[in-house]
This record gives structure tokens, sequence and C-alpha cells, in this order.
């Protein structure tokens, strides 16, 4: 009987409907099957009876129809219960209805009978069920299928193990015969330096993706990644600045968007945001540290008392070490309103980042916030809203070839003397970032937060709900060394208190240089 072989993952299932039997061939049209197998008993062989069957259950499973194709599977397995072939096939259908132990035992009979190409197929069945020691046993029994060093590279990266995976997806990669392999390979290899701020190293691996095929999903993607890294290298190589112009249109002005306690304005109006930054990172004996600095001012055409200006002071401290990373930020800020001080303001937060199977990473942080406000014309008791603030947020990103998917959850206390100042908020934030054909990026997110402050107003506590939703597209390519990013944010403060009831849309045109 002829092997075939059929690969559970990186490749299509497509299961071959040439015969068994080298002596003669079985239709393939599920009709002819039919017609065979209403055939008088009396003129097939058991043999036969089985390759029919057989035959009809790889047609069915090529149709996608795979409890059917099970059957038919089974119905074969009845006739000749230790046959090579039907065993391995009925691994390979319970692996594709994600019965994996049962996939297993399948396999794992058909590879003891000499059904080499079993192994491969196990070897996948066990990665997907996270028993990777087994998957590795496994895959070494299947040196000859061009997809086993890839494979191999994956289960290393799913223990955690990423310089050991660069040995294996290097074999892969140097594989002319199978390119696809091969930039799949690439791109798993830069990824790993990328990881390890091998950035140098990452570049060669991540430019021979984009050549293999720039418009593919991880050609794009490995695009992105040079960009981060020609971004990444010129901060190390000195001083970087960007600035930033933007036009907004604010349908409910507010002067601070975070609750919205000062100045619901109920009223719109235009602005014009003018933002820049300058960072100078320097090697430290943790990697990375630096010094940055940022200016923002909005002015508005009507409501120019909630004019704002702001400067921020940061600095950072960098550690990486193969899977973590670790950064401590101290900011200093100073916020201006109407030309009369606002705040003065100071915070630290460290912040640490696990890498965990192929593409995930947790990101933990921890905030402390300070803040000094000062009364002024507009608000004469802005001081009674001094206050501390810890947060500490927990958030799962993934990083897919051509999308970032994020989620978390983020609560903070805010301790204060002023009435109605202390609070409780938590926060529940969702968003992904996504590639639009070769030029475009998309991102969109959704944020639910419930705060509830603590002092009572008149008879009762306030509590807000609020939702806000984002959604916008940019690109790097319209205009040289130009982003460009058009945006729409909505905001429903959902309060108990009729006087912090609102609703917002912001509607923005960002264009920011890099120097």
């Amino acid at each position: 009987m002829k092997r075939l072989m059929i690969i559970l993952a990186f490749f299509p299932l497509v299961l071959s409907t040439k015969a068994f039997s080298q002596e003669s061939a079985v239709p393939s049209e599920e009709k002819t099957v039919r017609q065979e197998l209403e055939a008088p008993p009396e003129e097939k062989t058991p043999l036969e009876t089985f390759e029919l069957f057989m035959t009809k259950g790889i047609t069915l499973f090529n149709q996608e129809k795979y409890q059917e194709a099970k059957t038919d599977f089974q119905t074969a397995g009845l006739l000749r219960p230790e046959d090579s072939e039907f065993l391995y096939f009925m691994g390979v259908i319970e692996a594709k209805l994600k019965q994996y132990n049962e996939a297993k035992k399948y396999l794992s009979r058909a590879l003891e009978q000499g059904y080499q190409e079993a192994a491969f197929d196990l070897g996948v069945v066990f990665y997907l069920d996270l028993e990777y020691e087994q998957a590795l046993t496994a895959f070494e029994k299947a040196p000859k299928n061009p997809s086993t060093p890839l494979y191999q590279g994956y289960v290393y990266e799913a223990m955690g193990k990423d310089k050991e995976a660069i040995a294996p997806f290097l074999r892969a990669a140097s594989d002319d015969r199978h390119p696809a392999i091969a930039a799949e390979a690439r791109y798993r290899i830069g990824l790993i330096y990328f990881k390890l701020n091998a950035l140098e190293d990452a570049q060669p691996e991540f430019t021979e993706v984009v050549a293999f095929d720039p418009a593919s999903p991880i050609g794009q993607s490995a695009s992105d990644y040079l960009k981060r890294i020609d971004r990444v290298l010129a901060k190390d190589k000195g001083l970087q600045i960007f600035g930033s112009v933007g036009i907004q249109y604010d349908d409910n002005v507010l002067l601070e968007s975070s609750d919205g306690s000062l100045g619901v304005s109920r009223a719109a109006d235009s602005r014009v945001l003018v933002y820049l930054h300058a960072n100078y990172p320097f090697e430290s004996f943790v990697n990375k540290s630096g010094v940055a600095y940022s200016i923002y001012q909005n002015l508005y055409a009507t409501l120019t008392q909630f004019n704002t200006q702001s400067h921020e002071l940061d600095f950072y401290i960098r550690y990486e070490k193969d899977r973590l990373t670790g950064q401590v930020d101290y900011f200093a800020q100073w916020v201006r309103v109407d030309n009369e001080d606002y705040l003065y303001g100071q915070s630290l937060r460290p912040e640490a980042t696990f890498a965990h199977g192929k593409n995930k990473e947790i990101i933990v942080a921890y905030q402390f916030q300070q803040e000094d406000f000062k009364n002024s014309r507009q608000i004469p008791a802005n001081s009674n809203r001094d206050g501390i603030t810890h947060a500490i947020s927990l958030i799962e990103q993934v990083n897919l070839p051509n999308a970032r998917l994020r989620a978390g959850i983020v609560s903070d206390t805010k301790k204060a003397h002023g009435f109605d100042s202390e609070s409780v908020g938590h926060r529940l934030l969702t968003g992904a970032r996504f590639l639009i054909g070769s030029s475009l990026q998309g991102e969109i997110s959704f944020d639910y937060t419930e705060r509830r402050y603590d002092h009572p107003i008149i008879d009762k506590h306030r509590e807000d709900k609020i939702y806000m939703a984002n959604a916008g597209v940019s690109s790097s390519k319209l205009i040289p060394r130009t982003d460009v990013l058009l945006q729409y944010i909505y905001t429903r403060n959902d309060s108990n208190v009729l006087d912090f009831d609102y609703k917002r849309g912001i509607l923005s045109a960002y264009f920011t240089y890099k120097f």
C-alpha cells in the first residue's frame, strides 16, 4: 500500500484520494464510490470494501465533513482494525476534531507498525496538546519531513527556550527546496533576536522575509519590525526628536478628560495641538537608561479658557534579559491652564513584561502618583483635589504576524482630603492593532471603567460608569519621515450625578515628523 503524509498544522489538510493498492485505482468521485459500495457483497472482497470506505472517508475529509469522514474510517477499521493506514488516518481525523488523546493513541499505534509518516503528525499533536517533551521525541523520529525543524523550534519557543529554538529554525531556514518554510523560520529567528535585543542580528532575518514575499502577512510584519529596529537603533545613536501637529473637533470640551470632574463645558469647539518630544538614551549597567522631555500645547478657537500647556520630564531605566523586560520611569509634570498654574505632579512607574508561549506577553505595572493642584481664578478651590493615587495593571498581549491584540484590567485608588475627590476605579480594556494592506495600520479599542467616589454628594455617593471606544487608521508611507493618523474617540460617562453625566466625541488628525 502506498503511504500518504498529512501535516496537521503548517500546511492545509488535504488527503490524497489515490488508491491504497498499487494494483488498481479507486475512483475519487463520491458518486462512483457510492456505486461501488452498492454493488452486491459477493462481488467485493473484504480488502476492496475496506479500500472503498477509506477512499470515501478521505473524500469527505477533503470536503471538511470531518464527522462523516470519521464514521467511514471507523467502518473501514471494523474490517482491518490493525491496518497502519487506517490507524494513521483515524489519528489525523481525531486531531482535526481536537480529540488529541485519541489522536495520539492511533498515531502511536501506526508508528509502532512502521508507518513512519505518523511520527511528524504525532509530534504536532503533542505540541498542540502542550506536551512539549513528547513532541520533541516524536519529531526526532521524523527527520525527513521538511517541517520537522520548524516545529522543533516552535516547541522550544513554547517551552520558553528561545536560544535553543534558534538551531532548528536555522536548519529550516537553510532548506532551499521549501522557501515558504524557510521564510517562516527566518521570521521566527528575527523575533527571537528582537526579544533578546540583538537588533543587528534580527535585521538580516527580517530583510530576507520581506524579500521573499513583501505582501504576505509575515512579510508585512517583518517590514514593521525593521522600522521599529531602525527607530531603536537611531535612538541608541544619540538624541532623538519628533514633533506632532494635530487638529481636533471636540463636541464637548472638558478640562480634565480622565473623569470629567472639572469643566464639563457642554460646548463644542475645534483646537490645534502641538507636541514636541526629545529623548536621549545611553548605555548603563542595566542595558538602557535615559532622559526624555515633552511639551504639549492646545489652542482652542473659542473656549480659550481651556487652553492647556503641559511639560513632562521622564527619567527611565530599562533591563532586558531573555524573556523578561523591566523598566522603571520617574515622571515630573507641570501643567498650566489659561496661563495659570494648574498642577504639579510626579509619579513612579515600574513595569515588567514576561514573554510566554510562542507569541504572548504579560505586562504587569504599578504606578504611584502624587498630585499638587493649584488654585486659580477659574478654579479657586482646586487644591482640595490634592492627593495620592496607587494603580496596578495586568495586561495580556498577543503578537500575531499581522496584528497585536491586548486585554487587561487596571485598578486604582486615590486618597485626597478634598470634597468628592477620593475614589476607587476599575477599568477593563481591550484593543487591537492590525495591518490594512501594505501601507496602512488600523487600531480599535474599547474600555469600560467603574468609579466610585467616597465622599457623598448631598445624600448619595457619586458613581460613574465610563464607556470609551476608539478607532483609528495610520500610515508612515504617505509622507517621508512622517506618520499620519486619523482617529475618532467616543466617551460616555454615565453618572448618577447630573453635573458629571456627559457624552463626548473627538475627531482628530495628527501629523508626526521624525527629525
